[in-house]
């Protein structure tokens, strides 16, 4: 599983990657499947692949200008299906009025026991969602499901 993690803070996010890590090395020696964190200090840079991430956790209060709850409009936006936490620190995004059935929140310090639950809740939503399909073209990238294609003709190799 594809774990994003963009904290503006440095000392937070590198404790968030710890307990990721911790929780992946247990992951992994009981199932076989670990996780795959990639994380970020800057909204910009989280955006480069956003739909490759099975899960985001989000704090920016520390950019001007810009709050986690603005990267996760955005990402929303962009498509994004998978669960997105925002983390609760100096900004209460529970207050915000954010109207989405895929964002979440997480209060920090962050606890294991919490962020395994997170985890457990991001696996089942995995399994159970629709494969969506990455159409490319001049004008961009598309994400669509099976059913919402109408017609696809085989391409000539080359062309």
């Amino acid at each position: 599983m594809h774990v994003a993690v963009c904290d503006d803070n440095v000392a937070d996010r590198k404790q968030m990657e710890r307990l990721l890590d911790r929780e992946s090395d247990k992951r992994n020696a009981a199932t076989g499947c670990g996780l795959y964190i990639d994380s970020y200090g800057n909204e910009k840079a989280i955006f480069a692949h956003p739909m490759l991430y099975d899960v985001f956790y989000i704090d920016m209060c520390r950019t001007e200008g810009i709050t986690g709850a603005d990267v996760c409009k955005r990402l929303i936006e962009e498509g994004v299906t998978a669960p997105i936490y925002l983390c609760v620190s100096d900004i209460d995004y529970r207050s915000m009025g954010l109207a989405s059935n895929q964002i979440r929140f997480l209060d920090k310090p962050i606890k294991t026991a919490e962020l395994c639950v997170t985890l457990d809740e991001a696996v089942d939503i995995k399994q159970s969602a629709i494969p969506r399909i990455e159409l490319r073209g001049k004008e961009g990238t598309l994400y669509v499901t099976e059913a919402e294609i109408i017609r696809a003709t085989q391409c000539r190799r080359g062309v």
